[in-house]
């Protein structure tokens, strides 16, 4: 996998190779036993690392802690959603508008527009001086209780970032139901939900300042910057929110084949494990076991992308 890592030759995969490279030098191993993995797949998308001996923290998933309403910035561009996410979020919601793409915008002019407003986002949380902060798209959908959760998992662990809706899914075996698993987290694939410290705001402020955009897509952007962070990246499974890739067909920004993937992977291997974690998502009709994507095995757990 180093290897491969190491032929990259655009301006983004070195970035995405040298964030992989730097954290696996620091705490990860690649899996074994990959003799079942597609070789190209697997060397193209760098998805098979894990943590040696990591540590798995259990938050119980109905924790009480005192109230802490961190502010959330939510991007959106439909009035329709933001009435959603107020009911959602209820508290100290900021809202930032996304510029509507062009039609014919390419999409690496798509994930700079997406890139600027959360960026955006940070610039203003910056300027308010805050502790920390939440920051989503306008699709997510979030886990019972989620605020108790995530504010007793931060006040424990100072995380700098918190990875509401990381990616590829990781699905662990025998999941508790009462509990939620947070880990270090290896992937940057990250843009429907996120926590920020104070630090990861100031110095993302900061960092993208005065760069010109050069990135193929924002979360490569991100890898890039979150370097500093490496050891205390965290998400956790389930999801504390997800996008509802599951009604989709299509994507302003995501090829139709990756929607379907996406969709697949929600429906028939997540959601029929993990639904009854989240709001308003209790129909057990609407998903149906099965094998869909490819997966990948290892210390108990199972990823799918």
């Amino acid at each position: 996998m180093e290897s491969s890592l190491n032929e990259k030759t655009d301006i983004s995969s070195n970035i995405m190779g040298a964030y992989e490279n730097d954290r696996k030098s620091n705490w990860v191993v690649s899996l074994d036993n990959k003799d079942h993995i597609n070789k190209k797949y697997y060397n193209d998308h760098f998805w098979s690392a894990i943590i040696d001996d990591e540590q798995i923290i259990d938050i119980n998933k109905n924790v009480i802690i005192d109230e802490n309403i961190l502010s959330s910035f939510v991007i959106s561009i439909s009035d329709k959603r933001r009435l959603e996410m107020i009911q959602k979020l209820k508290y100290n919601i900021n809202f930032i508008d996304l510029d509507i793409f062009k039609n014919n915008a390419a999409k690496i002019e798509k994930h700079h527009i997406v890139g600027k407003s959360h960026i955006k986002c940070w610039k203003m949380a910056h300027k308010m001086n805050l502790d920390g902060a939440f920051f989503f798209e306008d699709d997510v959908i979030f886990i019972k209780n989620w605020r108790n959760v995530v504010n007793t998992f931060i006040e424990k662990y100072s995380p700098d970032v918190i990875r509401f809706d990381s990616f590829p899914t990781r699905i662990f075996e025998n999941h508790a139901s009462d509990h939620i698993k947070f880990y270090k987290d290896i992937q940057p694939w990250c843009l429907g939900g996120y926590y920020l410290s104070k630090s990861a705001i100031n110095y993302l402020h900061n960092y993208f300042d005065d760069k010109k955009w050069i990135w193929r897509t924002c979360e490569l952007a991100f890898a890039e910057a979150m370097q500093k962070f490496h050891a205390t990246i965290y998400t956790s499974t389930p999801k504390i929110c997800i996008q509802d890739w599951f009604k989709q067909t299509n994507s302003s920004i995501q090829n139709k084949n990756a929607i379907n993937i996406l969709s697949s992977v929600q429906k028939k291997n997540y959601l029929p494990i993990y639904e009854s974690f989240y709001e308003n998502l209790n129909d057990k009709k609407k998903f149906i076991v099965g094998s869909e994507g490819m997966g990948i095995y290892g210390k108990k757990f199972l990823t799918f992308f």
